[in-house]
């Protein structure tokens, strides 16, 4: 099928990780739809079957694998077979992500660990061996998803908060680095405010009923990374609500703090009389 039938994506390989979560699903959604190539990739081997037959079923090309990326065993596993099989690998999407939600003083040693295990070790693991074969071949982007909890601190999300933080520094200092060795690599940052996703659902500090019309849909966010990753932009903030936090903190940063503990309100009079909810 011609490119122009289906826009830059056609005829492309794409790798997408957290394939099965909301913002995940919606990539690999997008992409089969557009004639990509795309492999999927994630720990839930329910999920990953899901996507296949929806794939079969519509005549998508869609690869899936299981991959434990808290285990740096399986992530070398996954990523070798990808590139084994992958004669030319245009675009590597590290999606994946857990919250590790809950107050800090209360959370395991391990909780701590398998947030950055799955948010920021993986992240680095995989872009490390991608990089190498995306130099040998000349060309490629590598997208990383981090969240503007990367750059506004949050309360009750200081794992999550601390492991995008650590994602945002690693492909900044990265991107500098491929500039100096004037790699072709492109290397894309993209940090999502709040979306309507499983994640925000399922954490123990429900998302505030009063605020869900401030969410934005993981169809939204889907559509500017594959966006991102065919354009020029290094850095992109999905969602309104994602720009508008990030310019708050960047002009008013004490406010933008204070309004974090939105996140811990049931209702706008709670909010007015500094009523706070903690996790338990």
């Amino acid at each position: 099928m011609a490119r122009g039938a289906y826009g830059m994506r056609a005829g492309k390989t794409y790798v997408v990780t957290g394939a099965v979560g909301g913002i995940g699903r919606r990539l690999v959604e997008k992409l089969t739809s557009e004639r990509a190539s795309v492999w999927a990739l994630d720990h839930c081997q329910e999920g990953l079957a899901e996507l296949s037959e929806a794939a079969s079923k519509s005549g998508y090309e869609l690869q899936v694998l299981r991959v434990d990326l808290r285990d740096p065993e399986s992530t070398s596993d996954a990523v070798r077979r990808v590139l084994k099989q992958t004669p030319k690998l245009d675009v590597w999407i590290n999606n994946a992500g857990v919250s590790g939600a809950g107050d800090f003083l209360k959370a395991s040693d391990e909780t701590f660990q398998d947030v950055f295990k799955v948010n920021f070790m993986a992240t680095v693991q995989t872009t490390r061996s991608v990089l190498t074969h995306m130099d040998a071949q000349g060309s490629g982007t590598i997208v990383n998803v981090a969240s503007i909890a990367g750059f506004v601190p949050a309360p009750y999300l200081v794992a999550y908060s601390a492991s995008k933080h650590a994602v945002v520094g690693f492909t900044r200092a990265l991107r500098e680095e491929l500039r100096l060795r004037d790699s072709p690599i492109r290397l894309v940052l993209v940090s999502p405010g709040f979306v309507n996703t499983q994640m925000i659902q399922a954490t123990n500090l429900q998302f505030p009923s009063w605020l869900r019309w401030a969410l934005s849909s993981p169809e939204q966010v889907a559509s500017e990374i594959v966006t991102a990753a065919n354009g020029s932009r290094e850095e992109v903030t999905p969602t309104w609500n994602g720009k508008v936090m990030q310019a708050l903190h960047t002009v008013l940063p004490r406010t933008t703090r204070k309004n974090a503990k939105l996140l811990l309100t049931d209702t706008f009079s709670d909010w007015l009389g500094g009523r706070y909810r903690l996790s338990e």
